[in-house]
């Protein structure tokens, strides 16, 4: 009931590659949160993502030869997966930040997309750095939950609500630190992939403009 509420089916999901727009998207969260009464719907689903959700964008980040190239790799061809939002990546003095924006101003319920996208930016750094990471601080641009115990429980860390950004801040020595799954060889081939597949796209885009 859920998908029909917003024109889906529950068969498209059967399959990693299927496509749905964003806004589609977005409004499926809309409906799960209107549903479930949960108000860090987002956050849980977050919690079941990591790399490998994210196609093979997410795909070539263990393969890095270090997480700071592993990010660089994320924010550079995250548009494969996600259409909607941006990745953000600061590093400044002995601070980085890893962040997520969505873009799209038609986008329904932004708060929602930021849990799920900032959680599994969390679980990306786990998986880089350690099952132990935990970030310094976490921001999120959307007011303080009703409950932001599980958030806390999450996280493990200090969270800012009603910010100017979102994401992560960690230690910058963590952009150094080599993904325990390190394979520069595979980490090229899926990079020239990704590049293939976006001359593809770009190509797809010109034909529908012409």
């Amino acid at each position: 009931a859920v998908f029909h509420a917003v024109g889906l089916e529950i068969d498209q999901f059967a399959h990693p590659d299927t496509v749905i727009s964003y806004v589609d998207g977005s409004r499926l969260l809309e409906q799960c949160v209107a549903a479930t009464g949960c108000e860090h719907f987002g956050l849980l689903l977050g919690e079941l993502g990591g790399s490998s959700s994210l196609g093979i964008s997410g795909f070539m980040l263990r393969a890095a030869p270090d997480v700071s190239t592993a990010l660089l790799s994320l924010q550079k061809h995250i548009d494969l997966h996600d259409q909607g939002g941006v990745v953000t990546l600061d590093h400044k003095k002995d601070m980085g930040f890893l962040g997520y924006e969505v873009q799209l101003a038609n986008a329904h319920t932004p708060e929602v997309i930021l849990d799920l996208s900032v959680a599994i930016e969390c679980k990306i750094m786990r998986e880089l750095c350690g099952a132990e990471w935990t970030p310094t601080k976490v921001f999120f641009s959307h007011r303080k939950p009703k409950d932001s115990l599980p958030y806390q429980d999450f996280f493990q860390a200090p969270i800012r609500f009603s910010s100017s950004r979102n994401g992560l801040a960690f230690p910058a020595f963590c952009l150094r630190q080599k993904p325990l799954g390190s394979d520069p060889l595979l980490f090229d081939f899926l990079q020239q992939q990704a590049s293939q597949l976006h001359e593809n796209q770009n190509s797809d885009l010109r034909h529908g403009l012409r």
